[in-house]
């Protein structure tokens, strides 16, 4: 289910596992990261979690990001003939093999990658405009980690059920990808889906088994 977010000052920051999915083309959305990599500017690589009919893409296996939430990189085994991971290695993108947990694996200079979210403390606050990017991170040809929550923060702007996000940062200095130094900018379009809720039958489980230990506990 998707709902309306009033960005009103009494609004306050999204809470723990809310999903920002990463569309491209769904409502006309666009999502995608640049990096002012060569003398030829800036080289940018579209990314999604979702179809063009807004469903979750499988090889985004979160659907997008989850705030407040680690999300680790893909530790599947890569494409045959190919060194690294699932979602980070070289050569091209194989969507048979690659996942990642926040967007579907992209190729980058012939190389495949993907965000992660490496601690968990992205957060969005639509009332003061912002995201926290701190624990943003790439993987890309085979590298772990490179961290891009540098920014930290970039522009959250909503509109009903729907976000955008603007992110800049700069690849760190001697980085083993060898865009030490280099400019990376990110805009995202896509929509706000709530946290789930716990049913009232799961609440009521959760409540006996809290009263079954309590109990075991003053029997002891």
């Amino acid at each position: 289910m998707v709902v309306s977010f009033n960005t009103n000052s009494s609004a306050a920051a999204l809470p723990n596992g809310t999903l920002l999915t990463i569309d491209y083309t769904y409502n006309d959305a666009v999502s995608y990261f640049a990096i002012n990599a060569t003398t030829a500017g800036w080289q940018t690589t579209r990314i999604r979690s979702t179809k063009n009919d807004g469903t979750q893409i499988k090889n985004s296996t979160q659907g997008g990001i989850l705030l407040l939430t680690a999300q680790p990189a893909s530790t599947l085994p890569p494409p045959p003939g190919t060194v690294g991971l699932s979602g980070s290695h070289d050569g091209p993108t194989n969507y048979t093999y690659d996942y990642g947990p926040i967007d579907r694996p992209w190729s980058f200079f012939g190389h495949t990658g993907e965000h992660f979210q490496a601690t968990p403390t992205i957060s969005a606050d639509p009332a003061a405009g912002t995201i926290d990017m701190t624990g943003w991170t790439v993987t890309w040809n085979g590298i772990a980690a490179i961290n891009m929550g540098t920014g930290p923060l970039g522009s959250f702007t909503v509109s009903g059920s729907n976000y955008t996000v603007n992110y800049a940062a700069t690849v760190p200095a001697g980085d083993d990808s060898g865009f030490g130094g280099v400019p990376y900018g990110l805009h995202l379009e896509g929509r706000i889906v709530p946290a789930a809720i716990p049913e009232p039958a799961s609440l009521l489980l959760i409540g006996s088994g809290l009263l079954g230990l309590l109990a075991l506990a003053k029997r002891k």
